[in-house]
């Protein structure tokens, strides 16, 4: 009894470790997720806000100028979302993965307690 009962407290450890390793990695890539989604917000805001201006445009001499501002607002909205979008995606993934080791520690805790419980019982 007392060794399963050294097996159960090694794999809450282990569970437990893994949870809180996972958590951690996923956290730091949600930040860095939700950085990126600012930048491509803010890429986005500038593309639609040049693009307004490249419409509102009369004048031919400016009409130019503004088409190369705005096509380059366009590339880096680009370039912000599809990172942005990888960023998210990495995070979800760690965010699977911490679902997971979370799962796995209520599991381990859980035949913890009904081995203390018998353990109760028998004493």
């Amino acid at each position: 009894m007392y060794e399963e009962f050294n097996e159960l407290i090694t794999l809450m450890n282990r569970a437990r470790k893994e949870a809180d390793e996972a958590n951690r990695i996923a956290y730091e890539l949600r930040q860095e997720s939700i950085k990126k989604q600012f930048q491509a917000t803010a890429a986005a805001e500038m593309a639609a806000l040049t693009a307004d201006f490249l419409n509102e445009c009369k004048d031919p001499a400016l009409l130019a100028k503004i088409a190369a501002t705005s096509r380059e607002a366009m590339r880096k909205t680009i370039d912000c979302t599809e990172t942005a979008a990888c960023a998210v995606l990495k995070a979800n993934k760690a965010d699977e993965r911490v679902t997971k080791a979370f799962l796995e520690c209520k599991e381990a805790a859980l035949k913890l307690t009904i081995a203390l419980d018998e353990l109760e019982l028998i004493e």
